[in-house]
């Protein structure tokens, strides 16, 4: 978990921005936060098994996975850890995803999902296909990220969020560093 959070700061005090196009060009800015990072990483899946920890505010959460505190070491020693890892590992692998070349689609919401977004960027991290889900914050002009992990291959390609629609044209992305 450590490394997922190194990792993730690399992003703190930056902005991706996008400026993409089917019928109309459309700039997003996405920026990534410290609060972002405890949905990101899958914390939401430890809840049941974990007390207090549907309690922690995100930058808490946070903290405590940067130092390996209490809550991070019990999620890392849960039964349920094995199916979320690749989750964590991959929230702090985001800046090597969007480095890479990938493309960008509007989220529709499929039957049995509950992911929460407006777009998901369709990428690669170490050959294997990624999904990276962002959805505009509330009240404000940017966007954020909510959700990350790979590709399931097992599924039937009409399972698969870019199933029967076309990316948008990407046409500038960039990440630029806060002046903070």
């Amino acid at each position: 978990m450590r490394a997922s959070v190194r990792g993730y700061d690399r992003l703190l005090k930056r902005e991706l921005r996008l400026n993409i196009k089917k019928k109309k060009e459309i700039e997003i800015v996405v920026d990534f936060r410290e609060s972002d990072f405890k949905h990101l990483c899958g914390s939401q899946y430890f809840e049941d098994e974990i007390a207090k920890l549907k309690m922690l505010k995100s930058e808490d959460f946070y903290k405590d996975a940067h130092d390996q505190g209490e809550f991070t070491t019990k999620i890392m020693g849960s039964a349920k850890y094995s199916n979320y890892k690749d989750r964590v590992m991959l929230t702090g692998k985001i800046k090597n995803i969007l480095y890479g070349k990938y493309s960008v689609y509007e989220y529709k919401v499929m039957p049995g999902k509950r992911i929460k977004a407006d777009f998901f960027l369709l990428g690669k991290y170490q050959g294997r296909e990624t999904y990276l889900f962002i959805r505009k914050r509330r009240g404000e002009d940017v966007y954020g990220p909510v959700s990350v992990f790979f590709k399931n291959d097992k599924l039937h390609v009409s399972q698969h969020y870019e199933y029967n629609q076309r990316p948008y044209t990407t046409k500038h992305k960039y990440c630029i560093k806060d002046s903070d």
